[in-house]
């Protein structure tokens, strides 16, 4: 069995992963609800980049429609992208979405805040059930910070249209929770019929478990120990 002291950075590990986890599935829903009742879902346009250069040449924007996966300089997250081509300079126009659908299964409007120095502006998505993932694209450079705008077709921006099955964290969070199942019952199984245990013996290692408390109270120390030492 692994010593106290190979068992806090242990522990530290599972619990980074365990978080890590949910917080990847923890995605914003990329769904919107029309005024008439229509719902729509952008899930397939989930950190897929696309790119548009404005008719004057001197500006290129990338969005991205869900997710705010557009590399954008120092921005750790950014769904609206603007790069000046002659400048050589990068600014963010939203970070935080807010979707709205449009009536009668047109498509749906993305707004897009809180960008650099207050910028903001809108992605124009526009049901086509014969287009490809995105198609029709057009991009505005405007006279103020508010007024982005950038369009284009999608089948994805239709109603009933969205990627379906899991996302990557819920896949993790599934494995993890079958693993823990395993874990249980094999140990339970293992601890009755090979070692004749009865009661709460039956728990696979359960020494550990009983430590656990004050394991997961190491492993905060341990970290908090490794931030200050760093600091």
């Amino acid at each position: 069995f692994l010593s106290r002291a190979m068992q806090t950075p242990l522990i530290v590990l599972f619990c980074l992963i365990f978080f890590l986890g949910i917080s990847s599935g923890k995605k914003a829903e990329c769904k919107a609800v029309a005024p008439d009742g229509t719902e729509y879902d952008l899930s397939g346009l989930r950190e897929h980049l696309l790119e548009c250069e404005d008719s004057g040449g001197e500006y290129k924007y990338i969005i991205d429609a869900c997710s705010a996966s557009a590399p954008c300089h120092n921005y750790a997250e950014c769904g609206y992208c603007q790069e000046g081509i002659r400048w050589n300079n990068l600014f963010c126009v939203g970070t935080v979405y807010t979707f709205v659908g449009k009536a009668g299964g047109a498509g749906v409007t993305v707004k897009l805040s809180q960008g650099a120095d207050d910028r903001s502006g809108e992605i124009d998505i526009t049901c086509d059930p014969s287009a490809p993932l995105m198609s029709n694209v057009q991009c505005i450079s405007p006279s103020s910070k508010d007024g982005y705008r950038f369009s284009f077709s999608s089948a994805q921006a239709c109603p009933g249209a969205g990627a379906g099955g899991l996302s990557g964290g819920s896949v993790f969070l599934i494995l993890l929770f079958v693993g823990i199942a395993v874990y249980i019952l094999g140990g339970v199984a293992y601890n009755r019929f090979a070692k004749g245990e009865s009661g709460i013996e039956l728990l696979p290692n359960l020494e550990f478990w009983r430590d656990f408390p004050s394991l997961v109270q190491d492993g905060v120390n341990f970290v908090v120990s490794k931030v200050k030492g760093s600091g």
